[in-house]
């Protein structure tokens, strides 16, 4: 159930106070996400309103996603710190939307291994500039230094697993989704636990569509219970 809750989370922004201050919440042990704020991108957030995860294994940071800027991967980093001394390693990208890849820059200059898939590189290759002209109005200045940084070896498969740290990654591009490449990411192990301990599907829906906690959500019964059962 936890597992679900976290996947939903991305769905319907549930945001922290401020990018600036990304906090990490540990989803099970060495398993983290940073959740950003659920408001447009600014200045003041960076472009880091999204959610990002991280997992730190005996070798390394695995990083989810890097941010949509330089200095906002600095921030994720910053993150991460408080968490672990161990470096980033990898920096898996799951799509082309600019906060989803445009940090690779700040991570690939320390030696992080850029991950991705052939198709959504493509797709990174054919935004990038289109991402940069976007941001500049809202992040001024705090875009400079944002290079399109992309993965040196892209993945030509549309599934493959792979080692990372000594656990098991799967990534898996079921169709394209809000981006033309984006694609799933999961841990096999985590997984595999999850689906045991699954509920049906119509509890679920149940009881997260009618949850108070999202009760105050702007057109809650227009979009939010909707969402809810696509997810």
């Amino acid at each position: 159930m936890r597992y679900l809750c976290l996947v939903i989370s991305l769905f319907i922004g549930v945001g922290s106070a401020s990018a600036s201050e990304l906090k990490a919440s540990a989803v099970v042990p060495g398993i983290y996400a940073l959740v950003g704020p659920s408001e447009a991108r600014t200045y003041d957030n960076h472009g880091l309103n999204a959610t990002f995860g991280f997992v730190v294994t005996p070798a390394g940071v695995v990083l989810i996603d890097s941010g949509a800027s330089s200095q906002g991967a600095q921030i994720i980093e910053a993150a991460i710190r408080k968490v672990t001394p161990l470096p980033v390693r990898w920096v898996i990208n799951t799509g082309s939307q600019d906060h989803r890849w445009l940090g690779n820059g700040h991570f690939a200059a320390q030696g992080a291994q850029i991950i991705a898939l052939a198709r959504t590189v493509a797709t990174q290759q054919e935004l990038g500039a289109q991402w940069l002209a976007m941001l500049r109005p809202a992040l001024k200045e705090r875009l400079d230094g944002t290079v399109p940084t992309y993965a040196a070896q892209p993945i030509a498969a549309d599934r493959q697993s792979f080692v990372l740290g000594g656990r098991r990654f799967e990534l898996f591009w079921p169709g394209d989704a809000h981006f033309a490449g984006d694609y799933l990411d999961w841990l096999v192990a985590e997984v595999s636990r999850a689906v045991a301990e699954w509920e049906p599907l119509e509890a679920t829906v149940s009881h997260l569509a009618d949850a108070p906690r999202f009760g105050h959500l702007e057109l809650y019964v227009l979009l939010h219970r909707p969402n809810i059962n696509r997810a």
